[in-house]
């Protein structure tokens, strides 16, 4: 055992003691053990051959910076992808997918990942820490976060194995656990961990260390759900004691139900204005038929602070995707997903995750991945 394994390992032990449960040195060992019984894995990945369309509003209303890990503090880091940085223990975000996190850099952006047939459309930043489409002429040497999720429909497989230009981490990606050398300065390694896996791309050993020491369960969202839940409040009355926590999850459907894709803390004002928006949205007028299970949806879950008797209250939006879109607020009926009921929360890693409403004059909302192309 080197000096950064024993440094990693008491690390993480030093983080468990902190948070009264040891979560992050089993979840790393166990998946580097599987990895050691592993064969190593090369994979064709696909290269977008044309412009992606990804575009995102431009409304001014603060979002929390990316995920800032209020609910599951980093490990202690310093590495980023342009060297070494004073250490910070919050200045990192946190990613979720699926029953898993894992810490990466505030100022990475968000792309693509390859899917089980190996194949990932936009693999590079596309979407930068706040949202906003990077663009050709961007800073694509930044580091992102991918998931198997297509922001364009142009993709191809090529003969040879992808090069990354950048460092990154895929979560849930199309890769057999183990560890993959492109020759060009670049190591990749994937673990499995969760359910799921996790991979880490970069040409410093030490940045990928420390990325991998923070995989651990995800806790800001339910990893999975069977069906998409109600919407759930307390009388306006009741909630004079003032929005304390608010949190955005986006799912999206598998073959048993709907699966976490994407997971942000929010700014209180922003979901205040965003349940302020829904209320004012005109009733649903459908120009196609809904169904009963879309292929995803999001939910902007706040908590409230009631002063008597002493308690705390929840008030979900429910933001389906089928259609032009629609939103269940309260106990009333649905209403249209429109663009300025979707601003305030449909920031940061949202217009690289989710493609938005299937179809009806919502599907050109400009905070998600829209139409293809």
């Amino acid at each position: 055992m080197d000096d950064r394994e024993v440094e990693r390992r008491m690390r993480a032990g030093l983080e468990a003691k902190a948070m009264d449960a040891d979560v992050t040195a089993p979840v790393v060992d166990r998946a580097r053990a599987e990895v050691g019984r592993r064969r190593r894995a090369r994979w064709s990945v696909g290269a977008a051959a044309a412009a992606v369309v990804l575009v995102v509003g431009g409304i001014a209303v603060a979002t929390a910076g990316g995920d800032d890990g209020a609910d599951e503090p980093p490990p202690g880091s310093t590495p980023t992808a342009s060297g070494p940085r004073p250490a910070d223990l919050m200045s990192w975000r946190t990613e979720f997918w699926a029953g898993v996190s894992v810490d990466v850099p505030p100022d990475w952006g968000y792309g693509g990942a390859p899917d089980a047939s190996g194949t990932a459309c936009y693999p590079i930043a596309a979407v930068s820490p706040d949202g906003q489409e990077i663009g050709s002429g961007g800073d694509h040497e930044r580091g992102w976060v991918g998931r198997p999720i297509a922001g364009t429909d142009v993709c191809a497989s090529v003969p040879r194995p992808w090069e990354p230009q950048a460092p990154y981490v895929w979560l849930g990606a199309g890769v057999e656990p183990g560890t993959y050398d492109y020759g060009n300065g670049y190591v990749q390694e994937t673990i499995a961990a969760e359910g799921t896996t996790v991979t880490v791309g970069t040409d410093d050993p030490a940045l990928r260390e420390q990325i991998l020491a923070s995989v651990r369960p995800g806790q800001r969202c339910a990893s999975e759900v069977g069906a998409i839940p109600e919407p759930r409040a307390g009388a306006a009355s009741d909630r004079r004691g003032g929005l304390i926590r608010a949190k955005v999850c986006a799912y999206r459907r598998t073959g048993s139900g709907y699966q976490l894709s994407y997971a942000v803390e929010l700014e209180p004002a922003a979901a205040e204005v965003a349940f302020a928006a829904a209320e004012r949205a005109p009733g649903v007028s459908r120009s196609c038929d809904p169904v009963d299970d879309p292929t995803e949806f999001v939910l902007l879950h706040a908590t409230y602070n009631d002063e008597f008797p002493n308690d705390v209250l929840d008030r979900t939006a429910v933001y389906r995707m089928e259609c032009g879109g629609s939103i269940r607020l309260d106990d009333g009926p649905s209403r249209e997903l429109t663009p300025e009921s979707v601003a305030p929360w449909a920031r940061n890693g949202i217009p690289a995750v989710v493609h938005g409403p299937t179809g009806g004059k919502g599907a050109m909302i400009d905070s998600f991945i829209g139409p293809q192309g």
